[in-house]
């Protein structure tokens, strides 16, 4: 448990970071961060579809400029964690727990993407003073802001993500007793829906932008490889 809540501070940070601050390198897509973890936690697979169902998903917000939007590559990653935490718990059920890790990643999404406009406002601050330093002509308090920034923006991916995770992890220990009861849950259906939720978001924003000759051309392709196969 020690090691997944200092991963969870440590990635956390470096996810949250990635994905506006610095780098953008795309390592925190749901799709790379989460097939590492689960690499790295000895479930690739279930770190892999993690990563390609809210890869789909979030595919649709991108975070530019001042939008607003659910920090659905920090709440992915939190979602596999806690996956993670309770996946070697005897009789909890694995579509339930799959459910559970969905419906969490959701609502850690929205709420640490609540956070979002709290840091930009505290790094506007670090913002208007190397402002100032840029006028007084002082390049190194200018730089000294900037790395301020970016460790901000660190701390805030990582303690926020620690903060999500503690309750996640608590409530679904005070919920077990119940999820024990409950009738078992397919978890390829669920599997299913969830891709089939994706695939839904990723035809909504091909067609809204009318770019529909994308998605039939990679089905045609996808037939051809089929068909050669």
């Amino acid at each position: 448990m020690l090691i997944k809540i200092l991963v969870t501070f440590l990635f956390g940070g470096i996810v949250g970071l990635d994905t506006t601050a610095a780098w953008q390198v795309l390592f925190s897509h749901p799709l790379i961060s989460c097939s590492l973890i689960g690499l790295a936690f000895g479930e690739p697979q279930m770190g892999l579809f993690f990563g390609i169902i809210f890869e789909l998903i979030w595919f649709y917000d991108m975070p530019m400029g001042g939008a607003r939007f659910p920090e659905g590559n920090v709440g992915s990653f939190l979602g596999l964690m806690l996956l993670l935490t309770f996946q070697d718990i005897p009789d909890i059920p694995d579509g339930w727990l799959l459910l559970i890790g969905i419906v969490y990643t959701v609502a850690a999404s929205y709420l640490f993407g609540a956070t979002i406009v709290w840091m930009r406002k505290q790094n506007l601050k670090l913002v208007l003073r190397a402002d100032r330093s840029a006028a007084e002509g002082d390049a190194q308090k200018v730089g000294r802001m900037h790395r301020l920034g970016v460790l901000h923006a660190y701390l805030h991916g990582a303690v926020w993500s620690l903060l999500l995770y503690l309750p996640g992890i608590l409530a679904v220990r005070l919920a077990l007793p119940l999820i024990r009861r409950m009738r078992p849950l397919n978890v390829e259906m669920l599997q299913t829906l969830m891709l089939g939720v994706g695939m839904a978001v990723m035809f909504q924003l091909f067609l809204s932008r009318r770019r529909g000759w994308h998605l039939l051309l990679g089905f045609l392709c996808g037939l051809g490889l089929a068909w050669v196969s």
